[in-house]
């Protein structure tokens, strides 16, 4: 593969996983995520959404688009196949950011000629030790435990959390 950066990636073009996030319990919610141990400015691209990228066939009308560590893309594959990274596996960070209602930071898919990313950017400052969420959409295959008093499924709180095997992170 060809390097074309004479900073070899490192400079501000370049997509590496934020310094300031360490997967940790976050001490206000408990759980285990990606948490801030460093200001970070809203608008900052904190890392890539790594894993494989597959073929899928569509998702379900009424099921879940995404599931465990599987994330269905928007662009399509130039045949129209739909497109998603399975970080199941493999992946950095940003596969155990945790689901809000609420988030801090969201998925934005940047695509440059042939080559196509996911990126998670962060819509508002984070403050050390807080954890850095994103939403999963509306339709979750989990019960949201987000505790924001906004949560969109706070309809069915009440109802027992389901394990699904190989469920996790996004």
């Amino acid at each position: 593969m060809e390097q074309n950066c004479v900073f070899g990636g490192e400079c501000g073009n370049g997509l590496r996983e934020s310094d300031a996030l360490v997967i940790a319990r976050c001490s206000v919610t408990g759980v285990r995520g990606v948490v801030a141990i460093g200001p970070i400015p809203a608008g900052e691209v904190i890392g890539q959404y790594i894993g494989h990228v597959q073929l899928f066939g569509p998702p379900c009308r009424n099921g879940p688009v995404n599931d465990g560590f599987r994330m269905h893309l928007k662009t399509r594959s130039t045949s129209n196949k739909h497109l998603g990274i399975d970080a199941l596996e493999t992946g950095g960070k940003l596969r155990l950011m945790n689901h809000a209602c609420n988030p801090s930071a969201r998925f934005h898919e940047v695509q440059a000629g042939r080559n196509l990313t996911v990126v998670a950017v962060t819509i508002r400052d984070i403050s050390p030790g807080e954890e850095v969420t994103v939403s999963y959409g509306d339709r979750l295959w989990f019960v949201c435990r987000c505790g924001w008093d906004g949560c969109q499924h706070r309809d069915i709180q009440h109802l027992p959390d389901i394990h699904k095997q190989g469920g996790g992170g996004l």
